[in-house]
């Protein structure tokens, strides 16, 4: 017994007469994801291999390093100097900059938040009441190796670095520390 040719739905029919691809739903999920995809620039999804970082890690210790050696700067004002090398966001950079304050690659002065004993989580407080800076050791590791990085034109206008450069992947410092 033969099988019957399966009969399209009016709707169907209406949509392909209107020029309207009509696709099954894994198809079009497909393109849509594959296009999404190609939006996505890899290097802000992934931290580079020579130094462990991605765009904002690295912008935010070169905007550290602008400021004088061991003088502690409100956060905000860091924050506002990457935004001279960054051209995307930057209200997600408090938690950027409490994660490396965490770990040692920065020092600062007030609340970088964490768990309390009860299990709470605080989050760090506004960057107009913390104060920060590049800690000692990474001062001392990075400043002499800068001389030997390139430097490009950043997104938004001036030189930035194209690599942090330390003895090891500075993401391997605070990799547990930073979500995203």
């Amino acid at each position: 017994m033969g099988r019957k040719k399966k009969e399209e739905m009016p709707v169907v029919e209406s949509l392909k007469a209107r020029g309207i691809e009509v696709l099954p739903i894994g198809k079009a999920t497909e393109d849509a994801i594959l296009d999404a995809a190609s939006y996505i620039d890899n290097q802000r999804v992934l931290a580079n291999v020579k130094d462990g970082c991605k765009p904002s890690y690295r912008r935010l210790i070169w905007a550290a390093l602008q400021f004088p050696k061991g003088v502690m700067q409100p956060s905000v004002q860091i924050i506002n100097k990457m935004s001279s090398y960054h051209p995307h966001d930057l209200t997600s950079m408090r938690f950027l900059q409490a994660s490396m304050v965490k770990s040692g690659i920065m020092t600062g002065s007030g609340s970088f938040g964490g768990v309390s004993i009860t299990g709470e989580i605080r989050e760090p407080g506004a960057p107009r009441y913390t104060k920060t800076r590049i800690s000692d050791l990474y001062y001392e590791i990075i400043t002499p190796l800068l001389q030997c990085v390139e430097k490009v034109e950043s997104p938004v206008g001036p030189e930035e670095i194209t690599y942090c450069p330390s003895v090891f992947p500075l993401c391997l410092s605070f990799s547990s520390l930073v979500a995203g």
